[in-house]
């Protein structure tokens, strides 16, 4: 019996999930991240985009953080706003046709980067001492690396470590 009170719906299953997500790139308030993107045709194997959500727990309880596009083509995305020297956990979900994400299973963790000093001063300089000085940045740092080079960063430069918020080297030629 179908009288004029009857309505009709429609039910979307969800999407395949992405695999292969991994991190590319991290800032002091952001990551990007990658994955395996699902192929446009057939329409049982693709999606209408991708989701990505980051929180610094574990089970994305507290605040999450997500970006999202709408293109299955679309295997790269950036979340911002993030805290630094933080970790974060990240999932990927696809996005079936009413914008349900079915995320993959497992997630996977980076660390933001420590915010970066400020006020770098060159104190004293002479044939072979360089002495310089700077401020911590908001947060915690768990100490600094202080790179000074003569050949432009090749990897044969002097490479000093600090816990403190300057350095000394005697030992530049």
């Amino acid at each position: 019996n179908i009288s004029a009170f009857s309505s009709i719906s429609a039910l979307s299953t969800l999407a395949q999930p992405p695999s292969g997500l991994a991190a590319t790139a991290a800032s002091e308030n952001s990551a990007t991240l990658s994955w395996t993107a699902l192929p446009t045709t057939p329409q049982s194997g693709t999606s209408e985009g991708y989701e990505l959500e980051a929180s610094s727990m574990s089970d994305f309880s507290g605040t999450v953080f997500s970006s999202a596009t709408s293109s299955v083509l679309d295997n790269v995305l950036t979340v911002s706003g993030l805290s630094p020297d933080t970790t974060y956990y990240f999932r990927v979900g696809s996005l079936d046709w009413s914008g349900i994400p079915n995320f993959s299973p497992g997630t996977i963790s980076t660390a933001t980067l420590a915010q970066i000093p400020l006020n770098l001063t060159l104190n004293s300089i002479s044939t072979n001492t360089a002495a310089l000085s700077w401020t911590q940045g908001s947060g915690s740092n768990q100490g600094y690396l202080l790179e000074a080079s003569s050949t432009n960063f090749n990897g044969t430069g002097i490479i000093l470590s600090s816990a403190t918020t300057s350095a000394s080297d005697t030992n530049l030629s």
